[in-house]
């Protein structure tokens, strides 16, 4: 710990990161009560690995932190992913539409946020209709059927193994807040199931 500016301290958590590298798991479950910093992790973890951060910005984050004298192994997997970075803290609905329309926009920032730094002659034509489906703003659910919406990051994750010739990363932030938001709801088994589906059919297939 040391004294960052006035009056804040600053907790240098990057051993986690040769941690993260040396369980070379391929699904990591972060359990930790409210506050303990869960979020900032996985912060963390996507500003080190994410390739599409700029590399300066990334040596200015890491250089000089604890991570670095762990030896250049370490720091070498800097900006050697492609991220997915998702949270469902705002999907807190006790209803099963409810909960598609949250689950839509929440990612729907992850595809925007590629969509934006692509290089699009480099994107099939299917694979373009596809993130071109999660550019609207507003959720309009006659488009989108269970089986689209809950298939969509399995499929989301192919097109960024096609583009980057690399296996994504994929961090999602308080996956259980829809589940517990309806657990008194007499949809919370289809909350559940929904929830199942979207993240299984990802990390079961890729």
């Amino acid at each position: 710990m040391k004294s960052e500016k006035k009056d804040y301290y600053f907790v240098d958590k990057t051993r986690f990161i040769c941690d993260f590298i040396d369980d070379n798991g391929n699904i990591t479950l972060i359990t930790r009560p409210k506050r303990f910093g869960k979020t900032l992790t996985m912060t963390m973890l996507r500003d080190f690995f994410s390739t599409e951060l700029d590399r300066e910005y990334q040596k200015k984050l890491f250089n000089g932190m604890s991570i670095e004298k762990y030896g250049s192994s370490y720091m070498n997997m800097m900006g050697s992913k492609p991220v997915i970075f998702m949270t469902f803290k705002n999907m807190r609905s006790m209803s099963f539409s409810g909960f598609k329309e949250r689950l839509y926009k929440a990612f729907s920032n992850p595809v925007r946020d590629f969509y934006d730094v692509s290089d699009h002659k480099r994107i099939n034509k299917y694979d373009m209709e596809f993130l071109e489906m999660f550019l609207p703003r507003v959720y309009k659910p006659e488009n989108y059927s269970d089986e689209f919406l809950f298939s969509s990051l399995n499929k989301f994750m192919q097109i960024i193994h096609k583009y980057y010739g690399l296996k994504p990363m994929v961090l999602i932030d308080e996956y259980d807040a829809p589940v517990n938001a309806s657990l008194n709801s007499p949809d919370n088994q289809q909350i559940i199931a929904g929830i199942r589906d979207f993240i299984g059919n990802g990390l079961k297939t890729n």
